[in-house]
């Protein structure tokens, strides 16, 4: 079973307790969601468009391979350059929440296996999803 979440704390806590006793399954962070809000906190986070542009193009590219470590310890290296340090904070603690959740979204993509419920998101964002499709 493949269950696709937004990242929202009830269905990780649904995953973990009421489907614990279900064998082979698996649950992944919606590409969608994951980029989502790093979006949103991106302008809480850097000072002006194009330390943002430069700060989400980092960040996809480790997220899209899976690389979560390698992403927190990009965000902890921006701590001094941050405008808002709490926006910082919250993003480092919403990736350590549902590490276990993100997959190599490359690898999946190659493989042709779901990387987020492509059904419920707008055509133009399913064909803008990689990393550089900005």
């Amino acid at each position: 079973m493949l269950l696709i979440a937004d990242g929202a704390r009830w269905i990780r806590n649904f995953y973990s307790d009421l489907l614990a006793q279900v064998p082979d399954k698996q649950m992944i962070l919606d590409w969608y969601h994951l980029r989502k809000k790093c979006y949103g906190l991106s302008s809480m986070i850097c000072r002006g468009c194009k330390a943002e542009a430069a700060f989400l193009e980092t960040l996809y590219c480790h997220l899209w391979c899976g690389q979560v470590d390698e992403t927190i310890q990009v965000l902890q290296a921006y701590c001094p350059q941050v405008k808002n340090e709490k926006a910082l904070d919250q993003l480092i603690a919403y990736l350590q929440a549902r590490q276990g959740y993100i997959p190599d979204y490359g690898q999946r993509r190659q493989e042709r296996r779901y990387i987020g419920s492509a059904h419920a998101e707008p055509e133009e964002t399913r064909n803008a999803l990689e990393p550089g499709n900005q």
